[in-house]
């Protein structure tokens, strides 16, 4: 698995791919402190940090899974529509595993040092004492839980039917996680919006909250993304190892 993983990532060399996982992290976190810097500080700064940072990423997750995994099935459907992927001797499961592997792992990496440079920032930059870093790391580690099925959605829809399907979805996830996701109007309906997933679990962590529920409430929605994650899995393996390619190319 390492080495598809290798051969994966060395295949990502000169795109979009990796502009964007380098550039996002610091593009975030520079936004988020350079908000809360022209802000007048009081008594619940580091919470609204916290909020702001996670609202961020949040909404972004949606459209960076949906770019991030069409790009990676592009470049195979350039280098041969499909062909030089699936003639390999390698287990199809083991393919698409890898792919997917890649995809949660950059997701994963692209938030947690977007985080560490914020969390930087505001200790040695906004000087703010007394940080709750294990706070933000249950928070990042919660967001990526509630954006696994995502990743299986997109890579899906990326092998399917192509980066216009999978970009396209993105953005309308990235509504719904906006509209759903940080605010009341999805207090009733967020635990059946994937999208909404990483912005209302990413709070679960906090002694606050800006939603009307209480947060340990919003531990009810990790049962769904756990077993919807699971299930999609199963399906996307049974659907990729019966894949011979998009029809158009027949």
């Amino acid at each position: 698995m390492l080495r598809i993983l290798s051969s994966d990532w060395l295949k990502t060399k000169r795109t979009a791919y990796r502009t964007i996982s380098f550039l996002l992290p610091p593009s975030v976190a520079v936004v988020a402190l350079w908000y809360l810097s022209v802000h007048r500080r009081t008594a619940a700064f580091q919470a609204n940090a916290y909020v702001l940072f996670f609202d961020l990423w949040t909404i972004l997750i949606p459209i960076l899974a949906g770019l991030l995994a069409g790009i990676l099935c592009s470049q195979e459907e350039q280098a041969g529509h499909f062909n030089g992927l699936l003639g390999v001797s390698i287990p199809r499961v083991s393919i698409f595993t890898g792919k997917l592997l890649l995809l949660i792992l950059t997701t994963a990496a692209t938030l947690f040092v977007s985080l560490i440079l914020f969390v930087g920032g505001l200790a040695f930059l906004l000087h703010v004492s007394g940080l709750r870093t294990a706070v933000f790391l249950e928070g990042a580690l919660l967001t990526v839980l509630g954006s696994l099925f995502l990743c299986v959605l997109h890579l899906w829809l990326s092998f399917a039917f192509g980066m216009g399907a999978s970009v396209s979805v993105g953005g309308a996830g990235f509504l719904i996680a906006a509209i759903c996701g940080l605010t009341s109007a999805g207090n009733r309906i967020w635990r059946f919006l994937p999208w909404t997933w990483p912005a209302r679990l990413s709070q679960i962590p906090v002694p606050f909250s800006h939603f009307e529920s209480s947060s340990g409430g919003d531990w009810a929605g990790m049962l769904p993304a756990i077993l919807l994650f699971v299930l999609s899995l199963i399906c996307a393996f049974v659907w990729f190892n019966r894949w011979e390619g998009r029809r158009s190319y027949e």
